[in-house]
């Protein structure tokens, strides 16, 4: 376990670091007791860290895939918790509510118990927009470095120059692919910030947005939807920051090296992308249909809002361009959209359009044996083939996750939920695109609000959470009896 711990530092040692800066925000704005509190949780957070990291450097061993996977829950457990003590202490509330709150921002979920964004100190806030892009970092390290080494979920382990499939077993490979990451990632954030302030946007409203959208986390700084801001082109930039957080990072790096046959090769971004784009159309035409005519919606302002609000959806981010435009679509279709979700090597949640071509692939081959039982065909989704123990992974992913939704709607309907809000809340969780709960499905008394919810019902839509960013294969893994015993 050795490994485990040194690398939960280095985690723990940077949430710490992330501290700061909200402390020195709140004291610009004369907030001196949030000030004092993240001062003080930094340096007891720092201190723990830097004891761990300095005790376990240079005796790190090599890990296994269930130490991996050990680390992946102790990160996404024991993070949460320390990032909930300021919000239960800065907005008065009771921890639980305060850990579901941290819970939803570091798994990139969105969803919050806060009824109104007013009364909250403007730090948390920043704090909330922090925890997501931090978040989002830490998921697509977890799959570089754990996942997909492992083979989780039928993850592909092909790695395109970054690093290679010893994973977290060698501590220079890791340094290494967390120095790439973490440029990219940062230098495409401040892009963002900097377009979002030129748009018009207030520079705290834009430094939240661009944290919240990148990772499609979907936290909003403030209520209401993006259109209070009353800017067509931050809409546009907050639809860019969204597909690049939501698809693949390898696609991003042949972009950048303009690697063309890898370019025509790679399919699943582009699947996310044209998604996106018929999705969008489909509600920009429902849009323009509801509102009656150009005279109250311009056609380009229908496609911008249509497009904006099918990407949030695609990406599992949950931005609305106005209130409850998402339940223009019904709701069975809107699900399954977010099931699906968006590259596998993003920051999305749900399944990822990479496990549902192959088994689409799969489900194709297998129609054409019916008619030619004895023809022998290929398995390919672009550059990536598929094999037997591939499809077995992908097929055991799909058929827990599903498993995992069921178990806990019910869980939640024997709480005293019912059926429809119980399945949404828990879909929404799974698939970490927690906004889409709140967004006016159902007018009702039986469609609660996150905070009316029992602490157990907040439970389980914590695990959920935890479930769906994890890929839920971890979770077992991490509990192998097996490993325990060993």
């Amino acid at each position: 376990m050795t490994a485990t711990f040194f690398y939960l530092s280095l985690c723990l040692g940077l949430l710490g670091g992330l501290m700061l800066p909200v402390a020195g925000f709140a004291i610009s704005i004369g907030d001196d007791i949030l000030a004092r509190e993240f001062i003080l949780l930094s340096g007891l957070t720092g201190f723990i860290a830097g004891g761990v990291f300095f005790s376990l450097r240079g005796r790190v061993s090599r890990p296994g895939n269930a130490q991996g996977f050990v680390l992946c829950v102790l990160c996404w457990t024991i993070l949460p918790v320390i990032a909930a003590i300021p919000i239960s202490h800065g907005a008065q509330v009771s921890f639980i509510d305060g850990l579901f709150e941290a819970m939803s921002g570091f798994t990139t979920t969105g969803a919050t118990i806060f009824r109104s964004l007013d009364p909250l100190p403007q730090p948390l806030v920043l704090w909330r927009a922090i925890l997501q892009w931090y978040g989002g970092f830490l998921t697509l390290m977890g799959i570089l470095l754990i996942l997909s080494p492992a083979g989780v979920g039928g993850i592909p382990t092909r790695q395109l120059g970054l690093g290679d499939k010893r994973g977290i077993q060698d501590p220079r490979s890791v340094m290494a692919i967390a120095t790439q990451i973490a440029w990219a990632y940062s230098l495409a954030t401040l892009l963002i910030i900097w377009m979002l302030i030129v748009s018009g946007l207030p520079g705290f409203d834009a430094f939240c947005l661009a944290l919240s959208g990148i990772s499609n986390g979907g936290f909003m700084p403030r209520d209401g939807t993006l259109e209070i801001y009353g800017s067509a082109s931050a809409e546009l930039i907050l639809m860019v920051a969204m597909l690049f957080g939501a698809t693949s990072i390898f696609w991003h790096r042949m972009l950048y090296n303009l690697n063309g046959q890898h370019l025509l090769e790679h399919r699943e971004s582009y699947y996310v992308v044209g998604l996106s784009l018929l999705i969008g159309f489909i509600y920009a035409v429902s849009f323009f249909r509801l509102a009656g005519g150009s005279a109250v919606l311009e056609p380009i302002d229908a496609l911008r809002e249509g497009f904006l609000t099918s990407i949030s959806i695609i990406t599992t981010t949950g931005y609305e361009a106005r209130s409850a435009g998402s339940t223009v679509l019904p709701i069975l279709l809107v699900l399954p959209l977010l099931f699906i979700g968006g590259s596998i090597f993003s920051t999305s949640g749900g399944m990822s359009m990479y496990r549902l071509g192959a088994m689409l692939v799969q489900a194709g081959r297998e129609v054409a044996r019916l008619v030619y039982p004895h023809s022998i065909r290929g398995s390919k989704f672009g550059s990536q083939h598929y094999d037997i123990q591939l499809m077995k992974a992908i097929w055991s992913y799909f058929l827990i996750a599903v498993l995992t939704v069921s178990v806990f709607s019910a869980l939640l309907g024997l709480l005293g939920m019912s059926f429809e809000p119980s399945l949404t809340a828990t879909i929404t969780m799974f698939t970490n695109a927690g906004p889409f709960y709140a967004t006016g499905w159902s007018e009702g008394q039986d469609w609660p609000h996150l905070s009316e919810l029992h602490p157990v019902q907040k439970l389980t839509l914590l695990l959920t959470m935890l479930a769906g960013r994890l890929d839920v294969i971890v979770l077992f893994g991490a509990v192998n009896l097996t490993f325990w015993r060993q």
